[in-house]
């Protein structure tokens, strides 16, 4: 049996360490600081959520949260499926983690932060840009083309105008459409616009 180097494997692993660390610091801008600032001015909870790996994860990270002080806890995306995206509330920070940015779980989550935001959330569903090893570096664009598909924005759409569509069934108001989606009554007339949807009295 040939024998292995294993102290030349073990500096050869720290070495990829290193190269990663350094293209992640290249990868620090400005939506680290905004990022970070929205996680001290939170006034709701931190909710984190992921599928496999990506959920041992997001447990760990909220379980540190939790530790200096920021109400935090984790979700599984597969009980998201069956009652638990009660848990979630619009003031809420949701952050979800995904090696290949298109888990299937975690679109049930999507669907449900779309309908409860204040604000058109998918215009900040981009991932940032993943750092790999060995690979030629890929443009800002190009990644947010890749990360950010047509297909997506028109399912999101489709979800949203449905839930507006089932709650001008069973409200007259704008009120009560906001109090039925637990929104605010000035997201329910945007909303309502934006699908070009008859805005009820309010």
């Amino acid at each position: 049996m040939k024998k292995r180097n294993y102290k030349k494997i073990a500096k050869s692993v720290i070495d990829l360490e290193i190269k990663a660390l350094k293209k992640l610091k290249d990868s620090i801008n400005n939506s680290f600081n905004e990022a970070v600032e929205s996680l001290a001015n939170c006034q709701s909870k931190v909710i984190l959520c992921g599928v496999g790996k990506s959920g041992l994860i997001a447990a760990k990270i909220s379980a540190t949260l939790s530790s200096v002080g920021t109400p935090s806890f984790s979700l599984s995306a597969n009980d998201c499926s069956h009652g638990d995206l009660g848990s979630i509330s619009k003031k809420d920070i949701l952050i979800l983690i995904s090696y290949s940015g298109s888990t299937e779980e975690l679109k049930n989550i999507i669907k449900n932060a779309v309908v409860i935001a204040e604000k058109d959330v998918l215009e900040n569903l981009v991932p940032k840009k993943q750092i790999k090893l060995n690979q030629t570096p890929v443009s800002p664009n190009a990644i947010k083309e890749r990360s950010h598909p047509a297909g997506l924005t028109k399912e999101m759409d489709h979800f949203e105008k449905e839930k507006l569509k089932e709650a001008l069934e069973t409200c007259v108001t704008t009120r009560e459409i906001a109090e039925y989606l637990e929104i605010s009554q000035s997201s329910v007339v945007r909303k309502l616009k934006k699908h070009a949807l008859l805005v009820p009295d309010r």
